[in-house]
């Protein structure tokens, strides 16, 4: 276990998405909307309260039992009462601009969160509910993204755990034990699947694929490889502790229960999916998919029992 541990900081789908409402429905923050409400006037409008509402509002996750990255606004609603107009016609607008942006940033050099964002695709719900999804190749972008050596923040002093908390030794040693068979499987690929940059296990120099680079995520038709309901599953997890990330690292009793989470979907997948095996059994664009998303569960053990718990996350048992 490291002192004074490095938060690693994470690109989240979330926050991406929030910034991105954010900017084609106020395009400056202290003058009249420009593109989302061209009509709206200052006579009827609270553009103080309005300003709040667009920064305050949240984004949930849609779970629906199979993997997307779906997220709801009902950021029109909010804006609806205080704008004086139907919901309905500011959601349509709120998508209309997001699309129009999203057009725009195809038509140039395209920065990683650009390439994320420009394959989210909307849509309006009756009661002006927006909804956002986000495609296959965006997703594998992301994970992509999740590979990469993370960056990292100022060291903050080790979050303090309750001692009814430690008490549940089990599923503390669940997450360890769940660390440790992901560090092993990474070394067992290195030099036939994979090459790893490393093979030791310090956090201060993390593990990160070297080759391939990058990971095959997509299969040759354009659509996520990764196709298994238990391997669905734990992108959806992988996608919720990163939305979460900041908070769980300062919340030991919800990190405990998002790393007792993200390890019973590893075990799952662990258990259902082949990752070595015949060539075409799986195939090796299909194993090294697999073996991505191991690492990437390995990072976030690591830092959810290293950073949030301040335990140890060995990589041998």
């Amino acid at each position: 276990m490291t002192d004074g541990l490095h938060k690693i900081a994470y690109l989240t789908l979330r926050t991406l998405l929030r910034a991105e409402l954010y900017e084609v429905t106020y395009p400056q923050v202290d003058v009249a909307v420009k593109k989302v409400l061209p009509n709206t006037t200052q006579d009827h409008v609270d553009f103080s309260k309005a300003t709040t509402l667009l920064m305050l509002t949240s984004l949930k996750q849609v779970k629906d039992g199979r993997f997307r990255a779906v997220y709801e606004s009902s950021i029109a609603l909010q804006l609806s009462s205080v704008l004086r107009r139907n919901a309905l016609d500011i959601a349509y607008q709120i998508l209309d601009a997001f699309h129009s942006r999203n057009v725009n940033f195809c038509q140039g050099n395209m920065t990683t969160a650009e390439r994320v964002l420009s394959d989210f695709t909307g849509k309006v719900f009756s009661n002006g509910l927006l909804q956002f999804e986000l495609g296959d190749r965006g997703l594998s972008i992301w994970l992509q993204c999740l590979m990469k050596p993370p960056s990292r923040s100022h060291p903050d002093k080790p979050v303090p755990v309750s001692i009814d908390l430690l008490e549940d030794k089990r599923g503390l040693f669940v997450c360890q034990h769940s660390h440790a068979r992901c560090c092993s499987l990474l070394r067992h690929a290195h030099g036939s699947t994979i090459t790893l940059n490393r093979l030791d296990n310090a956090l201060n120099d993390p593990w990160v694929i070297l080759d391939p680079d990058p990971i095959p995520w997509l299969a040759a038709d354009g659509e996520i490889s990764l196709i298994h309901p238990v391997e669905q599953r734990l992108m959806s997890q992988i996608v919720t502790i990163a939305d979460d990330f900041s908070d769980l690292m300062t919340n030991s009793r919800s990190c405990l229960a998002s790393a007792i989470s993200l390890s019973q979907s590893f075990q799952d997948f662990y258990q259902a999916c082949q990752i070595f095996g015949a060539p075409s059994e799986p195939s090796l664009k299909l194993s090294q998919g697999r073996l991505g998303l191991v690492m990437i569960t390995q990072r976030f053990l690591n830092q959810l029992i290293e950073g949030g718990l301040n335990e140890d996350a060995p990589s041998e048992l």
